[in-house]
């Protein structure tokens, strides 16, 4: 497996390390992947349901509810991006030499 992590220890290539990860809650995590695209769904089913711009209930159901899952995964990703991706102590670290 190939990963990026912090390399305290000067680890050269092809030497194996064991890395370590800081874990969120789990709660936490399935609740951001999993029940917020969910609710965005849903909400989307009902929005395009009662404004219905394109004629057929149905179909515009459909569309908001596609688009309110894709905002809300992109709005996951911008959560993600802010919260974890440049707070250095969320990266994998070498912390052992394995080889």
């Amino acid at each position: 497996m190939v990963i990026l992590a912090a390399n305290p220890l000067n680890v050269g290539v092809g030497q194996r390390v064991r890395i370590a990860f800081k874990v969120e809650k789990e709660r936490k995590a399935v609740t951001i992947l999993y029940i917020i695209p969910l609710i965005g769904l849903l909400v989307g089913a009902f929005v395009g349901d009662a404004l219905d711009p394109f004629g057929n209930r149905d179909a515009s159901a459909a569309f908001f509810s596609i688009l309110f899952v894709v905002i809300t995964f992109l709005g996951i990703r911008y959560y993600s991006y802010k919260r974890y991706e440049r707070d250095v102590s969320y990266k994998p670290t070498v912390i052992e030499i394995l080889e």
